[in-house]
Parts: C-alpha cells; sequence; structure tokens
C-alpha cells in the first residue's frame, strides 16, 4: 500500500509540466483553464481542459476528469 503522504505528494505534481514534459502543448487560454487537443484522443477541436490553479483536468472528448494520478493511470 502506498502511503498516503507519497499520494499527496504525487497530486502535487504540476498536470500543465506534465503534459509539457510528454510535448503536449497548449492551444489557448479559456478563462483560468488551459486548453489543449486531447493526449489521450485523436481530435480536430482542442477539449482537453485544464484547471492549474486545482490541478484538474476534463477531457470532453472521453468524459474523464480527475487529479494527476487519474490521468497518468
Amino acid at each position: 500500500m502506498i502511503p498516503q503522504q507519497t499520494i499527496e505528494s504525487i497530486k502535487q505534481v504540476s498536470i500543465v509540466n506534465y503534459l509539457y514534459s510528454l510535448g503536449v502543448t497548449p492551444v489557448k487560454l479559456s478563462g483560468v483553464r488551459v486548453v489543449y487537443f486531447s493526449p489521450k484522443n485523436d481530435e480536430r477541436t482542442a477539449s482537453f481542459f485544464v484547471h492549474p490553479k486545482e490541478n484538474t483536468f476534463h477531457d470532453f472528448t472521453s468524459g474523464e476528469r480527475g487529479d494527476i494520478i487519474c490521468l497518468v493511470r
């Protein structure tokens, strides 16, 4: 079992920085959210939103949402 402290530490990893490390760059800013083409699906319209302040994402193509752990999983 992974200690809770380790899980909380992992959750602090920035989704924006993680995507950048994969070569995924934002398409635009939409208010307080950063918009990307989905790193998980091939799409023509950017529908992957990251809320940097909350460090969460919502992929409108797949319906997935969550934190960095959900994204990497």
